[in-house]
């Protein structure tokens, strides 16, 4: 797949380390098991036509030959599912943007590639790319910070009755979890909270593809794992 990003960009975004000799150009990726009996070596490069290809060498005496294939096929799928998708989200171009007033969400009107402009919710944005769409367009930030600097000021709190539905007794507020904490996303898995503000939150995840993440709050679906 041929794309506009080139290899050194490329690097950054899928944490590799690039080597370059003369015209050869590689990024070198830390992926498998290394050990004394076991030896993973997988680099991206780009061949004639400019389409980005995967290499991957697994060797471990003490398993079959088919077994070492096996893991080499599983790092290049891996590793190039991760780049078709950085890919498909360089390709997108932000049209504008609008917030949802009866939902509180927001919409984005993404063109992807020579497609005409299609409207996303947060979700569907995500659940199409992966990322959500302030990790992607910077301006879409700027815009959902100047939502909620916006926001009409709550209503204040009524005194509820003991017979008053539990139900609505919950507490509907932003939760803070604190940097150190441990949680639980649906889709990255658990992670480690590492700075942690009123609109944002990063994450390191165990996962090692879905790695260091910065959300907003109000969209993660964390929650939090008890030690």
């Amino acid at each position: 797949m041929t794309t506009k990003i080139t290899l050194q960009q490329l690097a950054i975004k899928i944490n590799g380390n690039i080597w370059e000799k003369g015209d050869l150009k590689r990024i070198y990726l830390e992926k498998g098991n290394n050990t004394k009996k076991m030896s993973t070596k997988a680099y991206v490069y780009q061949n004639e036509a400019g389409e980005f290809q995967v290499s991957c060498k697994v060797e471990c005496p003490s398993q079959p030959w088919q077994w070492c294939k096996s893991q080499e096929e599983e790092v290049k799928t891996s590793v190039m599912n991760s780049i078709e998708n950085i890919i498909k989200i360089s390709s997108l171009t932000l049209v504008k943007y609008k917030h949802l007033e009866e939902s509180e969400g927001f919409m984005v009107f993404v063109k992807e590639g020579d497609n005409e402009p299609k409207w996303y919710t947060e979700e569907l944005f995500y659940q199409s790319f992966e990322e959500y769409p302030e990790n992607v367009f910077p301006e879409y930030q700027s815009f959902y910070d100047e939502i909620q600097t916006n926001k009409p000021t709550p209503a204040p709190v009524v005194q509820i009755k003991k017979e008053t539905p539990i139900a609505s007794l919950m507490n509907t507020a932003t939760p803070t979890y604190g940097a150190g904490s441990r949680v639980f996303h649906p889709k990255f898995g658990e992670g480690t909270v590492t700075i942690e503000s009123e609109k944002e939150i990063h994450i390191q995840f165990d996962k090692e593809e879905a790695g260091f993440r910065q959300l907003l709050k109000s969209f993660a679906k964390l929650s939090l794992v008890e030690s």
